[in-house]
């Protein structure tokens, strides 16, 4: 009796360790992708720095001018947010 739960046990960490070495590559292959689309990133920002930061400034005058009706729409928008995120999880 106490030889086949050794045995279980010994089995059980086998399958722990497999688990646990294939958790390992997982992380190693996400980690890997966020440095490649990371990187992507960075290019994309680097290459297109200047439109970026004219699209931001325009869009903060923009914003300025208009920043009572936007803090007006504020709530709703907050609301919409909330009830679409509600619908989705289901």
């Amino acid at each position: 009796m106490p030889e086949t739960r050794l045995k279980e046990l010994a089995e059980q960490k086998k399958l722990l360790v497999a688990k646990a070495d294939l958790n390992r590559r997982m992380i190693e292959f996400e980690r890997h992708n966020l440095e490649r689309r990371a990187e992507s990133a960075r290019n994309f920002v680097r290459d297109f720095r200047w439109p970026l930061l004219a699209g931001a400034f325009s869009a903060g005058i923009f914003g300025a001018g208009h920043a009572t009706s936007l803090l007006r729409w504020a709530p709703l928008a907050a609301g919409a947010w909330k009830a679409f995120k509600r619908a989705t999880e289901r």
